[in-house]
């Protein structure tokens, strides 16, 4: 097992696409690009290594050391962390770790990385760089291109990828300029925004099992001492680090990618629901109903995923009698996921999605650089406060027992208790010494049970969906049945959680809030 790395946070003065080779070799002979350069446009080319430790220590730090030879026999080494690069030439073949002195604040990790054993793991070859200072009214950004192939055994086998990335990086002026040229850029080339730099998929290349699972949400990093305009932005980075995270995984159809996806369309939207005293009416309102219409668009693939994965091995132990119509329903529904699956990857693969990412991203710079004005500027602990002390009640407004709720009822109290648990999530970090995990606990099992409701629910929807003669009476039955007895069952278990979130201790007024970052999981 490898160590999970330090989920990447996306910053808002840097735009980060995922394109093809040729893809990252044609951006610098656009027209309208040259039309922006300013100054001499430095081509490198190169070959080199990717060092890290046998367990990819490094990685799991979000560090990396690259040894590079150019095309003229120089050897250098570059050094990152997050956004900050470091390049020195060397006299040697073997990586300098004290180089890491020039990036990273912290003695004690490079006194311990100076212990470990680094080999190579992955190897560019053919690599291209490009470099260009591309001016935008009064706006300088500057733009890289790199392209080539990246080489990695996998057991003693040689394994080879073409990769391609196009970075902006704001240099100074206004950051709408950059999204705009990103925008643009996605537009006349496929990329796609990335939160990972192009050495991952060396990484992945070298270690498949690194790309294998689903990455889930990570937790906000906040404290005190922010405005409610900066916790915002740190919420809504992690919402996207969390959906970009799984894109490589979407694309290639897997279904558990999609919940993730899904997942992360609903915290964005949970995000603007929450901070909504705060920011511009009309720009929320059209994000969150872009958002939703794109979270719509998955809602099948999902629902058919749960109904294979969940609902339908239920449904055979329930109904065990029955084999040859559960085999049937079987069929169907594996059909049914693959088209629904299929729907899912091309809607995330459209300009639209990547448009609308582009611009929330840009959306979040602006709103960053005057966090501390107007209304979001106002202190973060009394706004969360409010926030949470308004979702808590309105999600306890109705305390009757939940098996004298109609179905809608009990729908609403499922919405209520996501925008109170996303809340929770979202401020729990400013209380990370209080019992805020004991309500998070009941919030999630709550939210467990009624969803397995709505999954019972949505079993019999989907019936609706498939064309007359594909399943008999008998399946219908088989269903209608089994999801009569799964929501009478999941009420029953519902109700202790339930009782228990009535009278459960509100943290946010019982402790005192952090002065610096907590550390917090959160689940996702």
């Amino acid at each position: 097992m490898h160590p999970a790395p330090k989920m990447s946070q996306i910053s808002t003065n840097r735009i980060r696409l995922t394109v093809s080779a040729d893809d990252a070799r044609r951006v610098s002979r656009l027209r309208w690009i040259n039309k922006l350069r300013q100054g001499k446009t430095r081509v490198i080319r190169y070959d080199g290594t990717r060092f890290d430790t046998l367990q990819l220590r490094l990685r799991a730090e979000a560090l990396g050391i690259d040894l590079l030879e150019d095309h003229k026999g120089r050897v250098s080494q570059r050094s990152a962390s997050g956004s900050r690069t470091v390049s020195d030439r060397l006299e040697s073949s073997r990586p300098d770790v004290t180089q890491l002195a020039a990036i990273i604040d912290d003695r004690s990790l490079i006194a311990r990385i100076k212990r470990w054993k680094l080999i190579p793991v992955f190897h560019y070859r053919k690599f291209r760089e490009v470099r260009m200072n591309l001016v935008a009214g009064n706006t300088e950004i500057l733009l890289v291109a790199r392209s080539g192939t990246l080489l990695a055994k996998q057991s003693k086998v040689r394994k080879s990828l073409k990769v391609g990335e196009i970075t902006l990086e704001l240099v100074s002026g206004d950051p709408s300029e950059m999204y705009e040229l990103g925008i643009r850029i996605a537009d006349t080339l496929d990329a796609r925004p990335a939160c990972h730099d192009i050495a991952e998929f060396g990484y992945r290349l070298a270690r498949p099992a690194l790309g294998a699972g689903v990455a889930k949400a990570g937790k906000p990093v906040l404290h005190a001492g922010m405005t409610a305009g900066d916790a915002f932005t740190a919420v809504m980075l992690e919402t996207m680090t969390h959906l970009l995270s799984n894109q490589h995984l979407l694309i290639r159809g897997k279904p558990e990618a999609v919940h993730q996806t899904r997942v992360a369309l609903r915290r964005m939207r949970a995000a603007l629901r929450a901070f909504k005293n705060v920011l511009p009416y009309d720009k929320r309102k059209a994000f969150n109903g872009e958002l939703r219409w794109f979270q719509q668009r998955l809602g099948s693939a999902r629902d058919w995923q749960v109904f294979l994965t969940e609902s339908l091995p239920r449904i055979g132990k329930a109904r065990s009698g029955l084999p040859t119509e559960i085999g049937r329903l079987r069929k169907v529904a594996l059909v049914e996921r693959r088209r629904a699956t299929q729907d899912a990857m091309e809607v995330c693969e459209t300009r639209r999605f990547t448009r609308l990412l582009l611009h929330l991203l840009g959306w979040l710079a602006e709103l960053h650089n005057d966090s501390d004005k107007g209304p979001r500027g106002v202190p973060l602990v009394p706004f969360a406060c409010r926030v949470l002390g308004k979702t808590h009640r309105d999600l306890l407004r109705d305390r009757r027992a939940l098996s004298r709720m109609n179905p809608d009822e009990l729908h609403t109290v499922r919405k209520l208790g996501k925008k109170a648990r996303y809340a929770t999530e979202f401020f729990a970090p400013l209380w990370a010494d209080s019992d805020n995990r004991d309500m998070l606990q009941r919030l999630k099992l709550l939210q467990e049970n009624l969803g397995d409701i709505n999954d019972a629910v949505v079993a019999r929807q989907l019936l609706v969906t498939l064309h007359p003669g594909r399943l008999s009476t008998t399946s219908h039955w088989v269903i209608q049945s089994w999801a009569r007895d799964r929501i009478g069952k999941c009420l029953a278990t519902a109700q202790p959680h339930w009782r228990k979130l009535q009278r459960s201790r509100v943290f946010w007024e019982q402790a005192e809030p952090l002065d610096h970052p907590g550390i917090y999981s959160s689940a996702a």
